[in-house]
């Protein structure tokens, strides 16, 4: 200070005030937390929720048409993907000869993709779906012979006791 400068003041906001200070959510410093009761806060919370349908409701109302139109023509875009997917799938196991219960858990984007994991999942589970024409579903059967006329008639051809 020898220099003939005068010492500065503090900045300003920084001036002790003597007060104590307050926390963010208003409490001074040591003092304990308030707590409500349980229902209370319930009864606060069913309000706030009802506020929060009535603000949705409120927005809903003040869409445009046009904004409408276009939120219900995004959901139906994403369900029209959905089917085509599952569509894609069910064409590619039977271009596979893949059983069609198989068809979900097909893998691919693309009908190529798909029909080719068709191919090594039927190869992997041995070979085409059996219908009518090659299994036990509506033929003979495994071991052959004429076709069942009735489940019970079915189930004894295939435990090996003769039928009439």
């Amino acid at each position: 200070m020898s220099d003939g400068q005068e010492p500065t003041a503090p900045p300003t906001g920084q001036e002790p005030t003597g007060e104590p200070a307050t926390l963010p959510n208003g409490q001074e410093p040591g003092s304990e937390p308030e707590s409500f009761s349980r229902e209370y806060v319930e009864k606060l919370r069913r309000e706030a929720a009802g506020y929060r349908t009535r603000l949705q409701d409120f927005e809903d109302s003040q869409k445009t048409e046009q904004q409408k139109l276009a939120e219900e023509r995004d959901a139906l875009r994403g369900e029209a993907t959905t089917w085509q997917g599952k569509a894609l799938r069910y064409e590619a196991a039977a271009q596979a000869g893949l059983d069609l219960k198989l068809a979900p858990r097909l893998q691919g984007s693309s009908l190529e993709e798909l029909v080719e994991d068709a191919k090594q999942l039927a190869e992997t589970f041995g070979g085409p779906r059996q219908g009518p024409d090659n299994g036990p579903v509506g033929g003979g059967g495994a071991r052959g012979g004429a076709p069942a006329q009735d489940m019970n008639s079915f189930i004894r051809r295939g435990a090996g006791v003769k039928v009439n």
